[in-house]
């Protein structure tokens, strides 16, 4: 359903720290952030265009947490290796609670280190879902297993 790829703070991040000789922690919970509108190349995003500002915050959105690998459900996949590149998936089914009012249609999903914040430092990888999905009252938004990948590559 979504192949999220490019930006990624935590990975600029991690290598900074190591060069710097400092300590460096990955993230162990990961949120996803659904979006109605575009996530830019340089990574930053149009904040006005997650859910939960369209309409209103009160329509039952919260970023989905998945956790890191190993952890409770939702988890990430083992990642698969290959040469030059990385992919991940989510292990398990990810759902998102029932819209209580329109949430708009869908295009973009974007992995955040935080629940909340809406800074572009805080976006993780972010991308288009291969088909967009309208979520109207009392539906809602759910990526069966393996259905949200994020792929890195080297090339």
């Amino acid at each position: 359903m979504a192949a999220i790829n490019g930006y990624s703070d935590v990975v600029s991040s991690g290598v900074q720290t190591l060069i710097t000789g400092g300590i460096y922690s990955d993230p162990t919970l990961w949120y996803v952030g659904l979006y109605t509108g575009t996530v830019f190349s340089d990574g930053s995003i149009g904040l006005d265009t997650e859910v939960e500002f369209n309409p209103a915050p009160d329509n039952n959105y919260a970023r989905l947490q998945i956790n890191a690998v190993g952890g409770a459900s939702p988890a990430w996949s083992v990642p698969e290796s290959a040469p030059n590149s990385f992919k991940v998936s989510n292990g398990s089914q990810a759902e998102y609670p029932v819209a209580s009012e329109d949430w708009g249609t869908i295009t973009f999903a974007v992995v955040m280190k935080s629940a909340q914040n809406q800074l572009a430092a805080d976006m993780i990888f972010g991308g288009a879902l291969s088909t967009s999905k309208a979520i109207g009252v009392g539906t809602t938004a759910v990526f069966l297993t393996g259905a949200l990948s994020v792929t890195t590559s080297n090339n």
